[in-house]
């Protein structure tokens, strides 16, 4: 099966406005969520998919990552979903993603 990691940032320090993002792409109110002393935390998972969202930068904005079981346009696809998302609730994105082996080795330049 193909495998590709992702990572980003979300430019919102607003953990609700973040989780509600989240669970608008991910079509659930199943996020894991947890407050740490350096923020909220925000986890989705599935056989196919993990998603590990945080706080960073004081709270600044959050940070993206995870990966998905699934080739690059799929991805691509599923990532512009996030970015229409949040280009709707007037949030910026940055997205990044990669082709991975079974090891997590990444095999191309996406």
């Amino acid at each position: 099966m193909p495998q590709t990691s992702f990572c980003g940032r979300i430019s919102s320090g607003d953990a609700a406005v973040v989780r509600a993002l989240l669970q608008s792409w991910l079509c659930t109110d199943g996020l894991s969520e947890k407050l740490k002393l350096s923020g909220e935390q925000f986890v989705y998972e599935t056989e196919v998919i993990y998603v590990f969202s945080h706080a960073a930068d004081g709270g600044a904005h959050f940070l993206l990552e995870g990966h998905r079981g699934a080739g690059l346009d799929e991805t691509r696809a599923w990532l512009q979903q996030l970015s229409d998302v949040c280009a709707a609730r007037g949030v910026a994105a940055t997205l990044e993603y990669v082709a991975v082996d079974q090891a997590g080795q990444e095999i191309s330049d996406q």
